[in-house]
């Protein structure tokens, strides 16, 4: 009996304990000076948000089938090859964040460093046009924008793929 209303009171400590935890967490989030950090934080509002940290431009599907067909700027598919195969914007290049370093070397014979560059992959909720850009600074390819909507938006938009079925 004695035991029980131990293991029952250390419960009700462990519960309150952890009650008290989350509100002073909720103030003190509530508190901060930079602003409070949303509790359910959509990730593509995270991408978005670094990219504006990092001074990295930011382009809608309209302006990019605008500069797609004037020619004036490079897209490169951040996603996978199998899904660049399946579709993808009229010209792109594939550079899958994942193998940019070793697939660069072959991209690079195509940009100079002061070409105009769009990275996209498949939604808002991807980084890995965001990752593919910052890659793209340390290579020196500085003028690159960041294309967040990637295929979904460009969909959405009414604009045709290129390949796949």
């Amino acid at each position: 009996m004695i035991s029980h209303l131990r293991d029952r009171r250390l419960w009700q400590h462990t519960l309150i304990l952890l009650a008290l935890g989350w509100i002073i967490g909720v103030a003190v989030n509530a508190m901060r000076s930079s602003g409070a950090i949303p509790l359910l934080y959509p990730w593509s509002l995270r991408v978005e948000s670094l990219a504006r940290e990092q001074g990295i431009p930011m382009i809608d599907a309209t302006a990019v089938q605008v500069a797609l067909e004037a020619g004036t700027h490079w897209a490169l598919d951040a996603r996978s090859p199998a899904e660049y195969y399946a579709g993808t914007l009229p010209g792109a290049l594939s550079l899958p964040r994942a193998d940019a370093d070793n697939r660069f070397p072959e991209i690079s014979l195509f940009l100079a460093p002061e070409e105009s560059v769009i990275t996209f992959c498949s939604s808002a909720d991807c980084d890995d046009a965001l990752l593919l850009t910052q890659f793209l600074h340390e290579q020196g390819i500085t003028n690159a924008y960041l294309f967040i909507g990637g295929i979904e938006e460009w969909v959405a938009a009414g604009f045709e793929l290129e390949g796949g079925s």
